[in-house]
This record gives C-alpha cells, sequence and structure tokens, in this order.
C-alpha cells in the first residue's frame, strides 16, 4: 500500500516508516526513532535531521532514497554474493 500526505507530494510505503507532516517540515523517516529525534531535539518543533548528532558529534540520521533512517541501519545487511 503506497500511502501519501495531503500537504505535501511525499508518498511511501511500509508499516514503519513515519512522515511529519507539520508545516515546513514534511520529511519521511524510516522507523519511529528518527521522526522523534527530530521532534524532542527542540519540544514543539522540528529539527533538521541532517543536524541531529551524537554526544560525540556523527551525525545520527543519514538520507537514503527521501527517507531519513538511523545512520548504518543500512548496513545490517549483506548483499548476496
Amino acid at each position: 500500500m503506497t500511502n501519501t500526505c495531503s500537504g505535501c507530494p511525499s508518498t511511501w510505503t511500509g508499516t514503519t516508516k513515519c512522515h511529519c507532516s507539520a508545516v515546513g517540515c514534511h520529511r519521511t523517516f524510516g522507523s519511529i526513532f528518527g521522526f522523534d529525534a527530530h521532534r524532542q531535539a527542540e519540544p514543539g518543533h522540528c529539527t533538521d535531521p541532517a543536524a541531529l548528532r551524537t554526544k560525540d558529534g556523527r551525525p545520527v540520521l543519514e538520507l537514503r532514497d527521501g527517507i531519513w533512517i538511523r545512520r548504518g541501519a543500512g548496513d545490517y545487511f549483506s548483499k548476496a554474493p
């Protein structure tokens, strides 16, 4: 099933994806982790996912195919030879 947002042209599939429909945001996340992180950094406001950092300064999320995912999440799966 394809999901859509009534406030922007974004579309996404999957039951774990989250889309922020706040005015000026409209970003799509691969999990609730990324969605919550971008809302909790500044309560009541959306934080640019690219600005979220760990305590040692590394990025928390990365943008892949238009979806913000937890950094390194795609590295858990190995490609078949």
